[in-house]
């Protein structure tokens, strides 16, 4: 079981003194589909954003034209997604009617990304693609 200590200890953990993944003063727009009964969308979409200062732009279940039009219309700086909707950025031709966005930074968790569409992605979107996934991470 998760107790509020946890979850607290767990935020903590992703404070960097440099401000590696998120700006300290607020500012970032954070876009994120994913789940809040499960740990990535909990902790990474609500509880850290929302430590940050963070807006928080969430949908009720994902569509590709749904998140694109907020991605623009708000603004988004971070998302945090999934692999298959990363997929989607990086290959569906729909994405090019919105482009340029204003993502800095996609964070991919909950399942391995290919290194091939994380560059893919990265090139298409310009921005970066980092990935969180288990014990591991890295980054295109």
């Amino acid at each position: 079981m998760l107790t509020h200590r946890n979850m607290v200890a767990n935020v903590a953990q992703f404070e960097d003194p440099n401000g590696k993944f998120w700006h300290k003063d607020g500012g970032e727009v954070l876009i994120s589909p994913l789940p809040f009964f499960h740990i990535y969308g909990f902790t990474a979409s609500l509880n850290i954003a929302l430590f940050y200062g963070c807006e928080v732009v969430t949908m009720p279940q994902f569509d590709l034209m749904k998140f694109l039009t907020l991605c623009r219309d708000k603004k988004a700086t971070q998302a945090q997604l999934v692999p298959p909707i990363i997929i989607g950025l990086a290959k569906h031709p729909a994405v090019s009617e919105f482009l340029p966005l204003h993502l800095k930074c996609i964070t991919s968790g909950a399942a391995p990304l290919g290194t091939d569409v994380g560059k893919a992605a990265a090139a298409r979107l310009g921005c970066s693609v980092n990935q969180a996934w288990g014990a591991s991470s890295s980054f295109v």
